[in-house]
């Protein structure tokens, strides 16, 4: 802990309030079982001001003999910025004084504030995580990210947190888009690395020895890496499949001949089906019963959010643990408001919406976790789309982008609401596939890694490539995957993942549908393969 004066300069050596600081901090609070002050590093600048705690070694050495995973070490830099003001000092000497005085009397500061100071020092922590988060899930390591994402996990199991946004932090999308000034080169490049990132895991996993040129001619069967496209701007047929190759390998597109496939399933865009890599297994008693709700929320007549309260009268009933409620809250397809005959602001509708959604749930106090969607006319329509902007509504809401994946008591959640289904349905080519289209195109998100993997997208939507880069991927195979469509609504198993479409709660003007999920990851089997971890999963008419 660094403490600095007003002139930004550290100040000589740390009060006892600092030195004492583990006895006042609710640890517990802090996901830790303890804290101990430990001598300054001598490498440390500004060693003398500074002072340095520690996690409980004996707890630290039980958390390590439960893990059989890489350590991670994990430091964290925590600063105390004093600020002090007089409206009557101007000159430089009097600031210099004020200093001096603010230092001799620092003690007496931190000792009579000591509440207000435990506080900010508790929520830096929130800080310091996502931040770590952040440099996790953007570095290109997958080692590195594989063993820092289990070692939290892991830590997180033996010290009692059970929730997790595993993109990193979402201000990070709150940031400005290029979306419009986006230049095709940097569209390129982005789905360039896609294509090499997903080729390499490829080459690993089948001992291929090295992909061949798609033009070059050849007598042999070879190995080509690209991704599948469309020859003309129509959509795309058995006519028109042409392979695009990155630079690495020719960056030209040849022709597919399809005749002799037996069996094929495509869609522009297409790119190397990725490895599957499971979520490690935390071995949880905990069994969470998840709520899942899609709107819209209101009937085309109306802008009443009667299905809504009826929703609430179920979370009441049923008292869920976790309601994830996915958007649209305001949607932009109601008639009224295409017809402009609202007399509210669209933010006011979805205030009254969020006040409703609390208000009625208070006395339930499950979490909360508002999910936006493409069509929310009061929101951003772009995608990966930021989270909503909510005021301080305390910590059972969450406020995700959309899409997101979440770490619920160990096991992970894939959320998006915009309607990909639909989307791919109308774009995908096959020819006896061995399945239905649901479960073809479930796949297709599952083994590409990627909540939208068409490319180019449907008209209306507006992509920025360099945030889908970061956002729009899944960073695992997640246990269950969330996926509202317009669609008829289902439950299938792909390739060891629960996919759910949940339906819409609202169908004209009639009320609809919703999921609810228990859900508790269980041990794995003896032959290694992946299990559900859904005990139950249902989709119940309203």
């Amino acid at each position: 802990v660094l403490v600095y004066s007003p002139s930004n300069t550290p100040i000589a050596s740390p009060p006892d309030f600092l030195q004492q600081l583990p006895v006042h901090l609710d640890c517990e609070e802090l996901g830790v079982h303890g804290l101990l002050r430990c001598p300054t590093p001598t490498d440390m600048q500004h060693r003398r001001a500074g002072t340095t705690l520690a996690v409980d070694r004996e707890t630290e050495g039980e958390a390590k003999r439960g893990c059989s995973l890489a350590v991670v070490e994990q430091n964290l830099t925590l600063f105390l910025f004093l600020r002090h003001t007089d409206p009557f000092t101007s000159e430089l000497c009097d600031v210099l004084a004020a200093e001096g005085l603010l230092e001799h009397h620092l003690e007496a500061i931190l000792n009579n504030n000591r509440q207000a100071a435990s506080e900010k020092m508790c929520s830096a922590f929130d800080v310091m995580l996502s931040s770590a988060l952040s440099i996790v899930s953007s570095s290109s390591n997958l080692e590195f990210r594989t063993a820092c994402l289990d070692n939290m996990r892991e830590r997180a199991k033996v010290w009692g947190s059970s929730w997790e946004l595993l993109e990193g932090p979402e201000e990070s999308l709150r940031s400005s888009y290029k979306f419009m000034f986006q230049r095709l080169r940097d569209v390129r490049n982005v789905l360039t690395e896609r294509i090499e990132e997903l080729g390499e895991e490829l080459r690993s996993h089948f001992n291929i020895e090295e992909f061949s040129p798609v033009a070059l001619p050849a007598q042999d069967s070879i190995s080509v890496l690209g991704q599948v496209c469309c020859d003309s701007k129509g959509k795309l047929n058995t006519q028109s499949v042409v392979l695009e190759a990155g630079p690495e390998h020719g960056a030209q597109q040849v022709p597919v001949d399809l005749s002799e496939l037996k069996e094929y399933s495509l869609f522009p865009g297409q790119r190397p089906p990725r490895v599957t890599e499971l979520a490690k297994d935390l071995g949880t008693e905990a069994c969470p019963a998840v709520l899942v709700a899609c709107g819209p929320y209101t009937p085309s007549d109306s802008l009443t959010f009667d299905p809504l309260l009826d929703l609430i009268t179920v979370i009441v009933r049923d008292r869920p643990d976790v309601c994830v409620l996915l958007g649209p809250f305001v949607d932009a397809k109601h008639e009224q408001i295409e017809k402009a005959q609202v007399t509210e602001t669209f933010e006011a509708i979805f205030a009254r919406c969020v006040d409703s959604i609390l208000e009625g749930t208070k006395s339930v106090g499950c979490r909360l976790v508002f999910v936006p969607s493409q069509r929310d006319v009061h929101h951003h329509c772009i995608y990966p789309q930021p989270p909503f902007t909510l005021p301080q509504l305390g910590k059972r809401v969450t406020v995700v982008p959309d899409p997101c994946t979440l770490l619920i008591e160990g096991v992970t959640l894939g959320l998006t609401s915009t309607d990909i289904l639909f989307h791919m349905g109308a774009e995908e080519i096959s020819c006896a596939a061995g399945s239905d289209r649901f479960s073809r195109i479930l796949k297709h998100l599952l083994t590409q890694r990627s909540y939208y993997p068409l490319y180019p997208p449907v008209e209306d939507m507006n992509m920025d490539y360099e945030k889908f880069q970061s956002y729009g991927q899944m960073p695992l195979t997640p246990d269950v995957l969330v996926v509202p469509s317009e669609l008829r609504y289902f439950i299938k198993e792909v390739i060891g993942c629960v996919c759910v479409n949940p339906g819409r709660l609202t169908k004209g003007q009639v009320g609809g549908t919703y999921g609810r999920l228990l859900i508790q990851r269980s041990n794995p089997p003896e032959d290694g393969k992946r299990s559900t971890p859904c005990l139950a999963c249902q989709v119940v008419k309203i």
